[in-house]
């Protein structure tokens, strides 16, 4: 993220671990991404109510076409037969 395309919220209220799944699948895509809590959960491990909230941030110009992928994700669970 550059200082003239300031980071959006693209997803919120996650665990470490969700973010994390979720960070991948953008990334994959090509996007660039970002957990608010990054720094701090990599010295705490905390994953309890506010403190272990983490959220999704990409930049600005990437963030209508992150939330379209979350979207799919979420409407489109993966199959449980792996196909």
């Amino acid at each position: 993220m550059t200082p003239t395309e300031p980071p959006v919220t693209v997803a919120r209220d996650l665990s470490r671990a969700q973010a994390e799944i979720l960070r991948g699948l953008l990334e994959g895509e090509g996007l660039t991404v970002m957990l608010s809590q990054e720094a701090a959960g990599s010295l705490y491990a905390v994953d309890v109510g506010a403190f272990g909230q983490v959220e999704l941030l990409v930049p600005a110009g990437q963030a209508e076409r992150a939330r379209a992928i979350l979207d799919e994700i979420a409407g489109h669970p993966p199959d449980s037969d792996g196909g």
